[in-house]
């Protein structure tokens, strides 16, 4: 996959990151907001109409929030309800959650921070690679798409983290220079889309190295990449690419790590 030489050590062993504690939002929704802190007296029973009503809201405003990659504050969420069924948080929010996944194939999840909200899309990582893809988007959504795909492969592959000159290099290999003062015809300013965008979507995690005679830029998963994408599925799609003679287990840090994500993410949904 990669040409340069220190693009293609996918053999170092990965530096173990502290991991993002995965949690479906459907069974995580306090009820007990601070803005639903009303008298009894004042709440109303929630009829099932009203419920379906306030969760396809619900679950529309996280698809236009959705679109722009940024994290969901919970209270947020919880303005588009109603004050009279603010105690109903909990009840709404696991419909809206169940329509997110059933029809348009989206998980809400909880990141670290306290009471941040994102969709995690829990289509087959193999759409993702096709020629097709399993919704409509536009060609730069579709090349962005891939390109920051592309990047967490080579950042997992490497062992975790990669510093800026060698993501640099890689994408080099598909011929986007991100040193270019012009625009990408495609991608736009491709600086800002990696270091910026990715990062502020929670992608990426850029680590600014400044106590030292020359700072430099490290580069690791960021959240939503760790709860959107499974390593194990990602070192397989790499071993499909090398030949049928590759097996995952010969990636002995990086499977064993994709190992222990998976044993986290079971524990944390139980």
């Amino acid at each position: 996959m990669v040409s340069d030489d220190d693009d293609g050590d996918y053999s170092q062993k990965p530096s173990r990151n502290s991991r993002l504690r995965k949690q479906s939002g459907i069974n995580n929704f306090d009820s007990s907001q601070n803005d639903s802190q009303i008298c009894s007296q004042t709440q109303e029973p929630l009829s099932e109409n009203d419920q379906k009503r306030l969760a396809f809201l619900c679950a529309n405003y996280f698809l236009v929030s959705n679109c722009k990659k940024v994290p969901i504050k919970r209270s947020d969420v919880g303005k588009i309800i109603p004050k009279q069924y603010s105690r109903q948080f909990g009840v709404i929010m696991k419909t809206s959650s169940i329509v997110l996944q059933r029809v348009f194939g989206y998980k809400v999840a909880e990141l670290d921070k306290k009471g941040q909200l994102i969709l995690v899309n829990t289509l087959d990582l193999s759409s993702i690679f096709g020629e097709a893809m399993p919704f409509p988007v536009q060609p730069h959504e579709s090349a962005i798409i891939k390109l920051r795909t592309h990047i967490l492969i080579v950042i997992l592959m490497s062992g975790g983290t990669i510093s800026e000159s060698t993501l640099n290099k890689f994408v080099r290999n598909f011929g986007v220079d991100v040193d270019s003062k012009e625009n990408h015809p495609v991608l736009g300013n491709v600086q800002k889309l990696i270091y910026q965008i990715m990062a502020r979507q929670g992608y990426l995690e850029v680590i600014h190295n400044k106590d030292c005679d020359v700072p430099y830029k490290e580069i690791k998963w960021g959240g939503r990449a760790k709860l959107e994408l499974n390593k194990k599925e990602i070192i397989q799609f790499v071993c499909k690419i090398y030949g049928e003679h590759i097996k995952p287990e010969m990636w002995i840090e990086q499977w064993k790590d994709a190992q222990s994500d998976d044993a986290e993410s079971a524990a944390a949904s139980n």
